[in-house]
């Protein structure tokens, strides 16, 4: 609860401005009399689309609760988002649009790695302020940019708390990584190994998948082949969830660990309703600030116990056909 406190009070820092008087606030871009308006350009369609959905309505309820409350001097929040598919290609046009048609005060919840590296160098020689993008990666970070506001951890220090947990709590030494091929997954690539390297330790193996899409199969194949104790991914929820329930269904392994918040290994519906948790202002902050790692489940259940409950309802069935046998026998004799 402390954490969200903090966070919400990091996105009421950047509106400090807001605050100062009406005429010295009117000169902003997207501010009015009566509204403050912010731009959001996310994956609002496509395979992603919980990603950036989730933000908004996640923006939005905050706004919303801001709203209730009488706004910002007397001023309402306004948000208007834009669809980018989560391909970085397509975030310069309406990121352009929301700066330069739509005079927007400043850019919010924008969600990805790839996108926020083509959004935010547009907003910083806009002097627009560049606010809870959802991405731990490292650019935002270093050098310091006075035009990005973080409300997160970085993905380096995300995989060290990763690989401490694995190395240090759970006696772990083989570790392999599942990474989405783009500049998004190459920065927690970079995190786990450099993780890794403080321990004299290296990735056993590692296998990546195209943005956009849930091909992992072939990634798994050369994961697997390695027979690693944890495997650390990082990728959106719909690839990352595919990869746990091929090896739950097909192998043996003891721990996941995955970035972005995704929590996997449990169903879509779950992974949908935790996307909207993710929420950058307000208490909608709990997943985006973390620096921990979550291990995964399958179904609620911790991998390890799954096969001793296999050979628990195996021995029950055993026993059962043992009991009719036996009951049969005795109406016979």
């Amino acid at each position: 609860m402390m954490m969200i406190r903090q966070l919400h009070s990091a996105f009421l820092a950047s509106l400090f401005v807001l605050s100062l008087p009406a005429a010295e606030a009117l000169a902003e871009n997207g501010v009015f009399p009566d509204k403050i308006v912010f731009g959001q350009v996310a994956a609002l369609e496509g395979p992603a689309q919980a990603l950036g959905q989730g933000m908004r309505e996640g923006i939005l309820a905050a706004f919303g609760e801001v709203n209730r409350t009488g706004g910002i001097n007397g001023r309402k929040l306004e948000l208007k988002s834009l669809d980018d598919g989560y391909e970085p290609e397509k975030t310069i046009e309406p990121t352009k649009k929301l700066i330069n048609e739509e005079k927007v005060f400043a850019l919010v919840g924008a969600v990805g790695t790839p996108t926020s590296k083509a959004a935010q160098p547009i907003a910083t020689e806009a002097k627009v302020p560049f606010i809870g993008p959802f991405t731990g990666a490292e650019f935002l970070r270093n050098p310091y940019n006075r035009y990005v506001v973080n409300v997160r951890g970085s993905y380096y220090q995300e995989t060290e708390a990763w690989v401490e947990h694995l190395t240090k709590d759970l006696g772990v030494s083989k570790i392999a990584i599942l990474y989405q091929d783009d500049v998004f997954g190459l920065a927690g690539l970079e995190g786990v190994k450099i993780a890794l390297a403080k321990r004299n330790m290296s990735l056993v193996a590692s296998g990546s998948f195209k943005r956009n899409t849930t091909a992992v199969k072939s990634a798994l194949l050369d994961i697997m082949k390695a027979e690693p104790q944890a495997v650390v991914t990082v990728g959106p929820y719909k690839p990352i969830a595919e990869f746990v329930k091929i090896v739950r269904r097909s192998f043996s392994l003891g721990h996941f660990h995955s970035g972005r918040g995704v929590l996997s290994g449990r169903n879509a519906g779950y992974e949908r309703r935790q996307q909207t948790g993710i929420r950058l202002f307000g208490r909608l902050l709990s997943r985006a600030s973390s620096c921990r790692s979550t291990e995964a489940h399958a179904r609620g259940a911790d991998a390890r116990s799954f096969p001793r409950r296999r050979r628990q309802g195996q021995f029950r069935l055993r026993r059962r056909k043992t009991q009719l046998r036996g009951e049969q026998k005795s109406r016979h004799g």
